[in-house]
């Protein structure tokens, strides 16, 4: 799904590119050119959104669309814009000292810093050059970032290949500043034992309805985001005591189903789903009983989010249910080691 700036971002290249095509003698005026720069400072920023033809346009908006929600996900948008204008800043400067009387055009280098961004967050992630070879988002920058080395210093073509080493540069800087961290970075063990506490307007039935624990003893610990996995169980929690009655029973533990794996689950002796509304439960917005939903409070976003976590850590999230027996809410984490795979579009090509 696209963010809100991407879709933004996109949607000014494509009718800047529009504007291009109709008016090309005038929209010069927003290409960068270094020795220009004191008289014409707006293309710094203009230059970004200027492409030499439909090509350029198209590569650059398909690597946005594929990458960029993902990190805008991560990031937050405001460190998203400033890790794209930012990293077109450098592409810039690096572009005046280099080459300091040849124009500049294009959101190539906006795009190799959100390309570093994707890497930095996901290095192990399998990308797909010409659709054909896998490599590692890591090893593909390197590739990129020697490729630029060796093309710019020959000066083969038209392309901008030192501005693209400033993309590299000006995201790096970003990424380092604001504290951005890989997903590995983020990974610490958590003991499942340790229960969380569910959220405080639920606390208090607690007292009548009893939590028991069946951990095994054969998972001692898990490498995984910490803080995700702490916010699915505080969100499988709340949902729990909210369709539980008083004097029932919500179960929480962990089963190890392969020597790599192992299931959470969180249970509850409430009143059941039926069974056509199973499939839909992950659904955002979606609620069972949508009079009882009002009645309890809450956005209908709780399960979306679980999922969303769950699949963000390469595990799967499942639930069975008997009416007015209860429900059984489980997702699976590695054991040992995560190498989480965002969801890029199969077929996209790297080129």
């Amino acid at each position: 799904m696209i963010t809100k700036w991407v879709g933004l971002i996109i949607i000014a290249n494509i009718a800047v590119y529009m504007l291009q095509q109709q008016f090309p003698d005038q929209m010069r005026a927003f290409e960068f050119v270094p020795v220009l720069l004191l008289r014409r400072p707006w293309t710094l920023i203009t230059y970004m959104f200027l492409h030499a033809d439909f090509g350029h346009i198209f590569f650059n908006m398909l690597s946005l669309f594929f990458f960029g929600p993902r990190v805008e996900e991560r990031i937050g948008g405001g460190r998203f814009l400033t890790l794209y204008f930012v990293s077109g800043l450098f592409g810039a400067f690096t572009s005046m000292v280099m080459s300091p009387n040849v124009g500049l055009l294009g959101a190539s280098a906006g795009v190799y810093g959100v390309l570093l961004g994707f890497a930095r967050l996901w290095p192990r992630a399998q990308l797909l050059i010409w659709g054909i070879v896998p490599v590692e988002a890591r090893t593909l920058i390197f590739i990129m970032t020697l490729v630029s080395l060796f093309l710019g210093g020959l000066n083969i073509g038209n392309i901008a290949h030192f501005a693209h080493l400033g993309g590299f540069v000006g995201g790096w800087l970003v990424l380092r500043l604001t504290g951005v961290r890989t997903t590995e970075d983020r990974l610490r063990p958590v003991h499942p034992a340790r229960a969380p506490t569910p959220k405080a307007g639920a606390a208090e039935r607690w007292k009548q309805i009893r939590l028991e624990q069946q951990f095994s003893p054969e998972v001692d610990s898990v490498y995984c985001d910490a803080e995700a996995v702490h916010q699915i169980l505080i969100n499988l929690l709340d949902n729990a005591m909210k369709y539980t009655p008083d004097g029932g029973v919500i179960t929480v533990g962990t089963t190890r189903k392969t020597p790599s794996w192992v299931e959470i689950f969180v249970k509850d002796t409430g009143m059941g789903i039926p069974a056509e509304d199973v499939p839909r439960l992950f659904e955002r917005f979606y609620r069972v009983d949508k009079a009882r939903s009002r009645e309890l409070g809450g956005t209908g976003l709780g399960l979306a989010i679980v999922k969303h976590l769950v699949l963000a850590q390469g595990g799967e999230v499942r639930v069975e249910s008997v009416l007015n027996e209860g429900s059984t809410f489980s997702f699976t984490l590695p054991v040992e080691t995560l190498d989480p795979v965002p969801q890029v579009h199969p077929q996209f090509t790297v080129s």
